[in-house]
Parts: structure tokens; C-alpha cells; sequence
């Protein structure tokens, strides 16, 4: 239902806005009905009634929120929390499931961190 949903709002947007979609989205089980909803920020997206997003979707109603309302520099760590959420308790039923999908056509960041020192590595003493 969700690659549906993906590439009908890919026609739509490419017909009526000539853009292309750019996604971050994670899935979340619903505590007591055990139904998957999805989570998703959209990027350089155009305004689209809610009318027409629900028809797009067609499984049920939609729940949109301006993004705005979140820091720039915290606004990965909304799709970041669905990834680890309850993943304890679906661990084993769901190790092999992807729980995390990006569109192809968006950007990679250049950033590396590493969590340990890295010159430490290149001043190993090299074997006798």
C-alpha cells in the first residue's frame, strides 16, 4: 500500500507540479490494533489539499503536520525515533523487515563522525 501511494503522489506531482518527490518515511506498529501506519517528511514539497492526498493514499485518513514547528537540526531525529521504537519487542518477528525508506534522489550528507579517534588508528606500531 505505501509503494502504491509513493508512486501515485510521484505522477500527481509530476504531472500537475513537474517536481520530483523527495522522502524520508519509517513504519510504526500501532500498540493495541497492531496496524503499520507510516511516518513521513516530504521535502521541497508543494502545498496539496488534504482532499487530494487522502485520495491519493486510499487506505484511510491522513494526519499532516508543518515541520516548521521542529528545530532545523533536529528534524531527522523525528523518523530516527520510529527506527528504535518498541524494536525490543519486534526483534525477532521483524529483524529482516526494512523499517526505513528514502527516495533514490536524495542527497547523501558529506559529514562523517566517528565515535572513537581516528589518528589513533594511523599511529599503530607496525609488527616485528
Amino acid at each position: 500500500m505505501f509503494w502504491l501511494f509513493i508512486n501515485r503522489l510521484r505522477r500527481y506531482l509530476s504531472y500537475d507540479f513537474q517536481g520530483k518527490l523527495k522522502y524520508l518515511a519509517s513504519w510504526e506498529i500501532q500498540p493495541v490494533s497492531k496496524r503499520i501506519h507510516y511516518h513521513l517528511i516530504l521535502f521541497d514539497f508543494p502545498y496539496i489539499p488534504v482532499a487530494k492526498l487522502t485520495k491519493l493514499w486510499q487506505n484511510g485518513y491522513l494526519f499532516i503536520e508543518k515541520i516548521d514547528k521542529v528545530d532545523v537540526g533536529r528534524r531527522g531525529s523525528y523518523i530516527a525515533k520510529y527506527l528504535t521504537k518498541d524494536i525490543e519487542k519486534y526483534a525477532v518477528q521483524l529483524h529482516k523487515i526494512k523499517r526505513f525508506f528514502k527516495s533514490q534522489n536524495l542527497k547523501g550528507i558529506n559529514e562523517k563522525y566517528y565515535l572513537i579517534n581516528r589518528e589513533a588508528f594511523e599511529k599503530i606500531a607496525p609488527l616485528v
